[in-house]
Formats: C-alpha cells, sequence, structure tokens
C-alpha cells in the first residue's frame, strides 16, 4: 500500500516528465495505439454509443451549449449542415407524397412543391420552423398535403381563389388597353 501512495506522490511530482515519456512512446508506438484503439472501439463500441445517450439526456443544457458555440465558430458549416438536412428530408418526404404533381405527374423535383389540399399552407408556414413543417407533413394521417408542380399550384391557388391579397391587388391594377396603351395615373 506504500509503494501505491509513493508511485502517486512521485507521479504527482514529475507530472511534465510523465506526460512527456507518453507523448515519445506514442510517437515510436503510433501504429500500435492506433490498431489498439480500434480493437477497444469494436469491442466496446456499443457501451460508448449508450454511455454518450444517456449523456446526452442528462446534460441536454451543456449539449445546448456547446452546439451553440461550435455554430459560432463554425457558421458555414452549420448553414451547409442545415442545407443538406433540408434536402435530404424533403426528398424523404416527396417520395412519401408520390413522387409526382397530383394533376399534370411530372417527377421532376426542382418543381414539385407541398401543397395544403384545403389552402392555409402560409399561415401554417409562419407558425412552424422548417423542420417542424417536415416532421408535421411527414407525419400527416388524415391527408392533408399533396405533391403539385409550381405550375399547377399557382393554378390551383387561381382557381380556388387562394391569395389573400388578389382581390386588392385587382382593385388598384390599372386597366391597360394592349391596342392603345394608356399610362395609369397613380391613385392617391
Amino acid at each position: 500500500m506504500a509503494s501505491l501512495e509513493y508511485q502517486r506522490e512521485w507521479r504527482k511530482k514529475n507530472l511534465e516528465h510523465v506526460r512527456e515519456y507518453g507523448r515519445r512512446w506514442r510517437k515510436k508506438n503510433l501504429e500500435k495505439e492506433r490498431k489498439s484503439d480500434r480493437q477497444w472501439y469494436e469491442k466496446n463500441r456499443e457501451k460508448k454509443r449508450e454511455y454518450h445517450r444517456q449523456w446526452y439526456k442528462k446534460n441536454p443544457e451543456k449539449v445546448r451549449e456547446r452546439k451553440r458555440q461550435w455554430r459560432k465558430k463554425n457558421p458555414e458549416k452549420g448553414r451547409e449542415y442545415c442545407r443538406g438536412w433540408n434536402r435530404r428530408f424533403r426528398l424523404r418526404i416527396i417520395e412519401h407524397l408520390g413522387g409526382k404533381c397530383n394533376r399534370c405527374g411530372i417527377t421532376d423535383v426542382r418543381v414539385l412543391q407541398i401543397d395544403h389540399i384545403n389552402g392555409g399552407g402560409r399561415r401554417e408556414l409562419r407558425s412552424l420552423s422548417r423542420h417542424q413543417y417536415y416532421h408535421l407533413v411527414f407525419s400527416d394521417t388524415i391527408g392533408k398535403y399533396q405533391l403539385l408542380c409550381a405550375n399547377c399550384n399557382w393554378i390551383k391557388k387561381y382557381e380556388s381563389n387562394e391569395n389573400p391579397n388578389k382581390a386588392e391587388r385587382e382593385r388598384n391594377m390599372p386597366i391597360v388597353n394592349p391596342i392603345n396603351p394608356i399610362k395609369p395615373t397613380p391613385k392617391g
């Protein structure tokens, strides 16, 4: 027992020497160290994952703070990660909703849009983040959403009079005769 206490005391007094010895040994035995680390990781992978899951559950504030700090240091990487996540989730939703326009059948994902069958999508989008919105669409069980291409979506909005500002714009729009155009005078 006395020898163990002596070793601890010696290590405390010679900490820099011990660290330097460790650095030299790792540098000399780098491949051996990596192989040992890989073997340990393979053997204890599930334990390590479970430990991290539990730690994340117990320390949500620390996790949030770490994420905040990382985003602050890496704003471009953070934006790129979010863009990629949104792209992948949007493709999953498109696949979930059938992968083609419900009216014309076009399958080009660049022009497909999520449409609210009964309108009200603008209000819903304003009240939720994109992440929340995508989860809501993906978990829809009552058929509230459909896929339309951009053209069909605008045609549907026009036909069903979904645009709230349409009437106001039409009131303020000057009447122009295409044969004899008249310069509009500002209302005021």
